[in-house]
Formats: structure tokens, sequence, C-alpha cells
């Protein structure tokens, strides 16, 4: 069903050049000397008397390439479909925002009342920054008051609300591949108003995580049934979260070469594989192939050149066969 590649040569690459060399090639007394190779027939058209190249290699690279395109349209086309959400966190997603000093917005509720029609004396009577949305709670001489807010309420949860920018910070720092620590300390120095650590992982839990879950899930499925009756050459490696033997978790993505499309992921814990940091990768590899094999049609397969990996890909190629013929 498919063969594997490494991307690294082998360590007796220097014999093996050395014996694809013509044996006695002397370029400097005799060119002529040299062996010809036959090249590819070579036709002119009547028009405007170009060379033009034939031949059956020619037309199925051609047949490839336009394979290739029409897939990747295919492909464009769905991810299309499913950016194109009409909702109501998609209007907010889309507001502008900038950042100011606190100072500044609080003149704007020191001067007239914010009530329509109303000539009293406004003042401030409470501020506060929390979850990086500002609330100032305002008063006026003729009994006017309420409470502004920097964000657009999203929801409200058990009389608590929740707010647009809240949700939008904690996700930022999920789906742009950061940590909390550092965008915390970053805001820190900058002495602007973040969301809690406890926040943020409510946020996480709750809100971002089963949103890019659901999403993943809808366009893996959908990827997939445009890729189900197309040779596939796929490409794959492993990253850690941590260099050396300490790494916990391991991302292994697999990957279509000319399609250049994110085919399947798998993440391992380092717990799964008995504590040991080494074989994540392999474990993680041999979950991809085999839901692959299962609806996928892998004629390539690119890896590193481990021999943990050779021997799974090996393992895996009988269990293929062997599916195949049943």
């Amino acid at each position: 069903m498919f063969s594997q590649h490494s991307d690294s040569a082998p360590e007796d690459s220097g014999t093996e050049v050395e014996s694809m060399l013509p044996s006695a090639i002397d370029v400097g007394e005799d060119l002529c000397d040299v062996p010809v190779q036959p090249c590819t027939a070579i036709e002119c058209t009547e028009a405007n008397s170009v060379p033009k190249q034939s031949g059956p290699s020619l037309d199925n690279a051609q047949q490839n390439l336009d394979g290739t395109g029409v897939i990747q349209k295919k492909v464009e086309h769905v991810l299309e479909e499913m950016c194109d959400i009409d909702s109501d966190f998609v209007l907010h997603y889309n507001s502008e925002r900038i950042i100011t000093d606190v100072e500044e917005i609080v003149k704007l509720f020191e001067s007239n009342c914010q009530q329509q029609g109303c000539s009293g004396h406004c003042s401030v009577v409470n501020s506060k920054t929390e979850g990086g949305v500002m609330m100032i709670t305002w008063k006026c001489t003729k009994g006017h008051c309420g409470v502004w807010e920097s964000s657009r309420v999203l929801d409200v949860n058990r009389g608590q609300k929740i707010y647009a920018t809240t949700v939008l910070l904690a996700a930022s720092v999920i789906v742009t591949g950061n940590n909390f620590e550092k965008l915390h300390m970053l805001m820190k120095f900058l002495n602007v108003g973040f969301v809690s650590e406890s926040t943020f992982s409510r946020m996480q839990s709750t809100c971002v995580t089963p949103v890019v879950m659901e999403l993943w899930k809808d366009m893996k499925e959908k990827v997939w049934e445009v890729l189900k009756d197309n040779e596939l050459a796929l490409a794959g490696d492993g990253r850690n979260d941590s260099p050396g033997h300490s790494a916990k978790y391991c991302v292994y993505t697999l990957m279509e070469h000319f399609l250049h499309i994110i085919v399947d992921l798998e993440v391992v814990d380092k717990r799964e594989t008995g504590g040991s940091s080494v074989t994540m990768e392999k474990l993680a590899l041999k979950r991809l192939i085999e839901r692959a094999m299962k609806d996928l049609n892998i004629v390539d397969l690119v890896t590193d050149a481990s021999s943990m990996i050779i021997a799974l890909v090996r393992t895996l190629k009988g269990q293929c066969i062997l599916l195949l013929l049943l």
C-alpha cells in the first residue's frame, strides 16, 4: 500500500555513487568517449516552429499536476465553506480594539451626565478592571447612574457576565501557540489589564478547547472525504514539548506532500508509553497510520531515519496486505 522513504542518506552512499560513475571518461583528451544518453523525442510545430517535447512521462506528469490542482481547489472550497460562519461572536471578533490609558477614559465620565437630555454633572463612583475588561460606575447630580463596560457581553451564566474580550484573550493565547506565563509577563510590564490564570484555565476548558476540537473533527472529516479516492504521499514527523529525554508530550503531524494539507495529527502523553519519551513518536505514528489505512490510499510515507520507525512501517505494511486480502 505504501513505501517508506528516509530523509537521510545511507552510510555507504559514497561507495554507491562511485559505482555509478563511468568506468573511464577522459574529459581533457577526447570528449567523444563520453557515452551519450538517449534523449526524449522533440517535434516542432508548424505555427511558430517552437520545439515541443512529447512522451508518455510528460503526459503522466501533466495529468498528475492537473489532478493535484483539482484536489487542492476542492479542499480550499471545503475550508472556505467552514469559515463562512455567521454568529454574534464573529461580530465581536471583527470589532477593532486599542490600548489606551485608564485616566483618559475616566475623564470622559467626569463632565456632563451620560443620560441624554440631562444637564447634571457626572462623576465616577468606582472603576475596576477584571478579565481584561474595564468597568466604570458613574452617577450624576440629578440622580442618574449607570455602569459602563469596555466589552460586549457574550453570555450570562449563573448571573455572571461572560465578556467577548475575556474569551478572545484566552483564545488568542491558545490558537497562536503561545503560553499564558509569557503573555501575562508582557502585559504586566505594559501595565495592561489581562485575564488571571484561573480565568484563563476556565475559558480554555469550557469555551476554547471544545470549539477547537469540534472544528478540527468537522474539518478532518470533510478533507478526508475529498482525499479518500486519491493516491497520497504523506510526510510525517514528531515534535516534543522539550528537548532530550525529559519530554512529556509529543505531537506527530501527517501532511500530504504535494497538496501541503495537514491530514491528521496525534498527541501522545509520556504516561501512555510507560514513562518513556523515546517511544512516544513511534506510538503516535502507529495510531495515525492505523486510522489512515481504513479510509485513505497511502502510496508513499516519508519519515525520519529512525530504526524504530522503520520497523514499525515494515510491520504496518504487513498488516495492510492482510487487510487487502480480507
